[in-house]
């Protein structure tokens, strides 16, 4: 019997009907008597309002309800943080509807429910909105402040009196957005008879989004079902709470019947999280020999219009994973989360590594440059060597420690891979066509289980068969492959 167990590599298990086009995604999925819901948005970055009409609307064609901040519960209750909280930030969180006042192009302002989204585009043209545009922040230094966090390490302002070489570089980090094949979506439907609510969607935290869900309309969660369907991409901005997260269930409590919403793709560069804008002003201090005696980082984050369900994640790890894998005598870092009327910010792909990575890995660079230092020697003289290393930060309150590593042997094997002496010898001649030749080499520490314990059931049948239960979601993980080869491992069944 052969084996596909922890360490092989075999085909995955949920790629062939993916591949077939099996698949079901939330566009394929499909309620009896499911209408649809189209969110009004604001055209404006910043603006007042007092008054929305939507009398003529609701006369047009297959029209069935429009909902706007006075039919939520309280007006519509902020949406909370998910992690790095922040006290001084609750007063930014965003509601699911504004209320009066509008603070990003893109903020929804209704929703309109109908027979299809195209009748729902045509009454949307309908509304009539008392829009009053004032003035519109975009620059983060001249935002206002969010949240704030100082971390620091050792003596810093001794590591720098002593040294001999102090780099100091100014860093700006664009705006990024995820566009993933699949745009958001969300099927939601209520049981009038047993007081439940089904949620079908992408959501990569479906736990958490069910306790907000849950707080945000009063509910106890036993009475939300949240159900992940194929996903067709996630980047990390699919891990938030979305105010339409809270809309969708809301509205299909109201009309009674399934109400599907998705996304279409200018919605989705306008209102999903954006991500990365980061101000960095950062200063290096070393000794003549390249050795590091302190690195001090001052960032501004623009976090946008509110602060989301991750609005201090990103923020929070750029100031805990900036020491990276070096050692550093003296560290302090500090954030300004400012809000500015752009789209809100949370979580993309490596959030708050990518941003430090390049800070800090570009600021050595130039350091090896000035002391006429190899950049990969400079590098290797600064590594940790001594396990576990405390890095004196905090990830969401737990301290940041690196238990094991060999950063030097990964050095050397990277090295030997690509022929680094080859490499140089290239770089040196010029090209035939003239250009200039680079050559870069950078370090990454990516976090891993910084996380609780996640938990799987294990169901074993009179017939032999293995059934899997588990709370995590797939994202393109291949979590199907992974619990199988779990069992294949631990229970000798084949793969």
């Amino acid at each position: 019997m052969e084996l596909h167990g922890i360490g092989a590599s075999p085909l995955r298990k949920e790629d062939w009907p993916l591949l077939r086009g099996e698949g079901t995604f939330i566009a394929d999925f499909k309620r009896p008597g499911m209408v649809h819901a189209l969110v009004v948005r604001s055209p404006h970055a910043h603006a007042r309002f007092s008054h929305i009409d939507g009398s003529a609307a609701l006369q047009a064609p297959g029209v069935i309800d429009l909902i706007t901040a006075a039919e939520l519960p309280d007006r519509g209750r902020p949406i909370p943080t998910r992690m790095f909280k922040n006290e001084s930030a609750n007063r930014f969180l965003q509601k699911p509807l504004a209320d009066g006042e509008v603070r990003y192009s893109g903020e929804p302002v209704a929703v309109l429910i109908a027979e299809s989204r195209y009748l729902a585009e045509d009454a949307a043209e309908l509304l009539s909105i008392d829009y009053e545009p004032l003035e519109v922040v975009l620059d983060a230094d001249a935002g206002a402040v969010a949240g704030h966090l100082v971390v620091e390490r050792g003596d810093i302002e001794a590591a720098f009196a002593q040294a001999d070489e102090v780099i100091k570089e100014e860093f700006r980090i664009q705006r990024h957005a995820a566009t993933p094949l699949e745009t958001r979506g969300l099927v939601a439907q209520f049981d009038a008879g047993l007081q439940t609510l089904t949620v079908w969607g992408a959501a990569k935290i479906p736990h958490v989004n069910r306790r907000i869900l849950a707080q945000l309309l009063g509910w106890d969660e036993s009475r939300i079902r949240l159900v992940e369907l194929d996903v067709g991409g996630g980047f990390g901005a699919r891990g938030e709470f979305y105010p339409e997260d809270f809309l969708i269930p809301f509205a299909a409590m109201r009309v009674g019947r399934p109400v599907v919403w998705i996304e279409d793709r200018e919605e989705s560069l306008r209102a999903m999280n954006h991500s990365r804008e980061q101000i960095h002003r950062v200063e290096l201090a070393l000794k003549a020999d390249g050795t590091f005696l302190g690195l001090k980082d001052t960032f501004v984050n623009n976090t946008g219009a509110y602060v989301r369900t991750h609005g201090m994640t990103v923020p929070g790890l750029s100031v805990s994973m900036l020491p990276g894998p070096y050692v550093w005598p003296a560290y302090r870092g500090e954030y300004r989360s400012v809000l500015t009327n752009k789209t809100p910010c949370g979580t993309y792909r490596s959030p708050g590594r990518f941003e430090v990575n390049f800070v800090r890995e570009r600021l050595i660079d130039i350091a090896a440059n000035r002391l006429g230092i190899d950049k990969v020697e400079i590098r290797r003289r600064n590594f940790i060597h001594e396990f576990p290393h405390d890095t004196g930060t905090l990830f969401d309150e737990h301290p940041v420690v690196y238990d094991s590593g060999d950063y030097a042997l990964l050095l050397d094997k990277a090295l030997e891979a690509f022929d680094y002496p080859g490499l140089k010898r290239w770089r040196a001649q010029r090209s035939p066509e003239g250009f200039k030749r680079g050559l870069g080499i950078a370090f990454f520490v990516e976090k891993a289980g910084p996380a609780e314990r996640e938990y799987a059931r294990v169901e074993l049948s009179g017939s032999g068969d293995v059934t899997v239960y588990t709370g995590t979601a797939s994202l393109g993980q291949g979590m199907e492959t992974t619990l199988a080869q779990v069992c294949s491992t631990h229970l000798g069944l084949p793969f």
